[in-house]
């Protein structure tokens, strides 16, 4: 499985949950999620997605708000 169909899952999975039980839900999924952390900031976010974009995946930094 590429990184990118595991990312494109969590979202699916985090939109369903939202959706079914509003605002609670995203907040629960979220921390359910034991290696969840926030966007990087700065030179952290840079460095993340200069990386992501060496290995072919090209986002914007306001396309996503943590990790997994």
């Amino acid at each position: 499985m590429e990184l990118l169909d595991i990312l494109n899952a969590k979202r699916r999975h985090v939109a369903r949950l939202a959706a079914e039980r509003g605002a609670y839900g995203e907040a629960a999924v979220i921390a359910e999620m034991e290696h969840w952390m926030p966007r990087p900031k700065g030179k952290g976010l840079k460095v993340l997605l200069d990386a992501l974009n060496n290995t072919g995946i090209a986002i914007k930094k306001s396309s996503f708000d943590g990790l997994c």
